[in-house]
């Protein structure tokens, strides 16, 4: 345990040409604006159950599905949206739109890249409906874990 309580929060990966991409297990917090917050987090010891270091394992990004349909004066709030609490959890919050792009142009950073979420392809992309073209999308999930696994047995021949 002690090993574990002792794993780096985020990695800040340089892409080169002045990429640069967060990579943290869940996602953003309130509590945090830049990637100086992160590094002067006391990370020894086992995660708490509310606060910056619980977010960044616990957040989640607003789903896209949710601005789809949306009629324009509606996708102004969608935009908006910058963290509420989020209950599917019960730790960490949702962060939306605006506290992406405001950490992330903060920071200098292209993307954040996290690892929390079961990705049938293996990844997804967050924040599609962005208001402004883009090469990267602003948050991408990468994790893998089939959910479903078809497995045929034989009886061997004697």
């Amino acid at each position: 345990m002690v090993a574990f309580d002792a794993l780096p929060l985020s990695a800040l990966v340089d892409g080169g040409n002045g990429h640069n991409f967060l990579c943290v297990h869940g996602g953003l917090s309130p509590d945090i604006r830049t990637i100086q917050d992160i590094e002067n987090l006391y990370r020894f010891g086992e995660p708490p159950q509310a606060g910056p270091i619980c977010d960044i394992l616990w957040s989640d990004p607003l789903e896209d599905g949710t601005a789809a349909n949306l009629p324009p004066y509606e996708m102004d709030e969608w935009y908006a949206v910058e963290y509420f609490e989020n209950e599917n959890r019960g730790a960490g919050y949702i962060f939306g739109y605006t506290a992406v792009t405001t950490f992330l142009a903060a920071n200098n950073l292209v993307s954040l890249i996290r690892a929390h979420d079961v990705q049938r392809a293996g990844y997804s992309e967050q924040f599609m409906h962005s208001k402004d073209q883009r090469r990267f999308p602003l948050v991408i999930t990468v994790f893998s874990a089939p959910i479903t696994v078809d497995i045929t047995v034989t009886k061997p021949r004697l």
